[in-house]
């Protein structure tokens, strides 16, 4: 088969432990796209975080930020597409989580206005687990009452594993075919639960890119490490979990690596699909 796009998720992905990319793959990255192989940033960041941390490649990017919710280049920060979860969906999984003593943050689509996140308490409120205690984090307070936005990319909500997925199984049966939902755990933070629209996730994005470049399901490698990326490697044309991935996103992976992402795990693994040397 010979593939066409490789969809990249960042952390324990692309990047190495310390958030950063190394030499080696910044250079096969260029290599790959001088051969025309369409790479994309399929991250659950938001688009400021993922264009800093990808800052190393120098060149024009597309970086699929907030699990597939929102797609931009990074030569000029503009929006190919988005697809943003109604207001009145986000009412729903805000005033349900506050019944059960959790704490949203919203994801907004409000970049060019400096700030990404949308919160109701004091950052430092433990109910955020140290989720917005990150570094160059850019929220807005509000009162959630007050709620007006019609740009919400997503919702989610930081704490441990085994109560964020009752919540989710609880929202999913109440809510049926309303949104798309996943619980990460692959973090520093504990466990991460995210609620985005139904088109609102990396293999819809990358899907929908895809097509805009007549590239088919099975021209389509991908990588990823958590369960946020469950669906991208399930449907791709190869789908390949990182050997420091999930155990959740290795049982339904076509591969597994054989190097971590401290260790250029990824390519290392891509060079055995694409024969391209980088050597000057």
């Amino acid at each position: 088969m010979e593939y066409k796009l490789v969809a990249l998720d960042l952390d324990g992905t692309l990047l190495r432990d310390n958030k950063e990319i190394s030499t080696k793959t910044v250079e096969y990255i260029s290599e790959l796209k001088k051969n025309n192989i369409e790479v994309v940033i399929a991250t659950g960041r938001s688009y400021y975080h993922g264009k800093k941390l990808i800052e190393p490649l120098k060149e024009d990017m597309i970086i699929l930020s907030n699990n597939g919710s929102i797609a931009r280049h990074t030569s000029n920060d503009e929006v190919i597409f988005a697809n943003y979860l109604s207001r009145d969906k986000a009412k729903k999984i805000i005033c349900e989580s506050l019944k059960s003593n959790l704490n949203p943050i919203l994801h907004i689509n409000k970049f060019n206005h400096g700030y990404d996140l949308v919160i109701e308490k004091n950052p430092n409120n433990m109910g955020y687990h140290g989720y917005m205690e990150k570094e160059n984090i850019r929220y807005k307070k509000i009162n959630f009452d007050n709620l007006k936005y019609e740009n919400i990319l997503s919702i989610c909500i930081a704490g441990e594993f085994d109560e964020l997925e009752n919540f989710r199984t609880n929202i999913i049966n109440k809510y049926p075919d309303t949104y798309n939902s996943f619980t990460s755990r692959n973090l520093k933070i504990r466990a991460l639960l995210e609620f985005l629209d139904l088109k609102g996730c990396k293999w819809e994005g990358i899907k929908r890119y895809a097509k805009s470049k007549n590239i088919t399901r099975e021209e389509i490698i991908s990588i990823g490490d958590d369960n946020n990326d469950i669906e991208l490697i399930k449907k791709s044309g190869l789908g390949i979990a990182m050997k420091n991935g999930t155990s959740e996103i290795k049982s339904i992976a076509d591969k597994i690596t054989s190097y971590d992402n401290n260790s250029d795990g990824v390519i290392q693994e891509l060079k055995i699909y694409f024969n391209m040397r980088t050597e000057k």
